[in-house]
């Protein structure tokens, strides 16, 4: 009987080894190919830069950014490195200048540019004012539930500091 390797599994406690073949070489690395993000998503990005002039609210460039990121999926690269890159070729004027300007900002993580980002261009007065929008928010005069519900939800979306706890909301 021909000793087996899996022997001591079935009650052959044989303590002879069984000769094993030459093992195979290990396979060579696979090619890591570079991620790629689709060209119009770019071109989406370069034609919708935020100037940090105050014409676009900083909530909605980043609402743009993520919308345009979950439109793909790039192999080797998670989506917040994604948003990432393409949040650095969205600036211009002085969000870009900031953005050169931020300490290590190209190894930064997203999670951590986000607020710097509101922080900087979503100024505390602007965020009271937000505030007030939603904390004060009332249906207009023949406005049904689901508009009503809409346009609270994008206040909501402008400003992520609302401090609403969801069970409120």
């Amino acid at each position: 009987m021909e000793n087996s390797p899996f022997g001591f599994l079935f009650g052959n406690t044989s303590t002879t080894t069984a000769a094993h073949a030459e093992e195979p070489p290990p396979p060579p690395p696979a090619e890591i190919d570079p991620f790629k993000i689709p060209m119009k998503i770019v071109g989406r990005i370069m034609d919708n830069c935020y100037s940090g002039d105050g014409t676009v609210h900083p909530g909605d460039h980043l609402l743009f950014i993520h919308e345009l990121c979950e439109l793909f999926r790039c192999a080797g690269i998670s989506p917040s490195q994604v948003k990432k890159k393409l949040f650095s070729l969205s600036l211009k004027g002085k969000a870009e200048e900031w953005y050169l300007l931020l300490q290590d900002g190209p190894s930064m993580a997203w999670e951590d540019i986000v607020p710097l980002f509101y922080s900087k261009f979503y100024p505390p007065s602007e965020i009271h004012k937000d505030r007030n929008r939603i904390y004060n928010f009332w249906p207009h005069d023949g406005e049904i539930i689901a508009q009503a519900w809409g346009r609270l939800k994008l206040l909501m979306l402008k400003c992520p500091t609302h401090e609403l706890p969801s069970n409120i909301v």
